[in-house]
């Protein structure tokens, strides 16, 4: 799996996001440049937002962050926790396009020769022959 598969696989997701997010705000259509830029910024502001909360984690001498690092992020970056809950009790959901992000990578079929319970061979193995090698017949 090389990196540009991921990058590909992430930028489409997030361009779906973005998309979905123009539409519950009312938009009917929007260039593909317009989705990239604002992309961009989603991308840039989440990365920003998580690199703030995880630099604030550390100045506090623990390794994972907690509700109190997050809200100084947010006091630092001048986001007002009482108007982003109102905002977001009066965004409207349903009208956000949440189809389900697919898996990846996608899981592949295993080729493992595994012994089925209640096989032959489950029933009348040696016992001088481990579980952990495949099965004889």
């Amino acid at each position: 799996m090389t990196q540009d598969t991921v990058t590909t696989y992430a930028n489409g997701v997030t361009k779906q996001r973005v998309a979905s997010i123009c539409l519950a705000l009312g938009w009917n259509s929007a260039h593909n440049s317009s989705l990239d830029v604002l992309q961009d910024i989603m991308v840039r502001y989440i990365r920003t937002i998580g690199r703030n909360i995880k630099e604030t984690a550390e100045l506090c001498n623990r390794t994972e962050p907690n509700i109190r690092d997050i809200e100084r992020t947010f006091e630092d970056m001048n986001i007002n926790m009482s108007e982003l809950s109102e905002y977001a009790e009066q965004f409207d959901n349903k009208a956000l396009i949440t189809d389900p992000v697919p898996s990846f990578p996608v899981p592949s079929m295993t080729r493992l020769n595994h012994l089925k319970p209640g096989s032959r061979e489950v029933l009348h193995r040696p016992y001088h022959i481990f579980d952990y090698l495949p099965p004889m017949y």
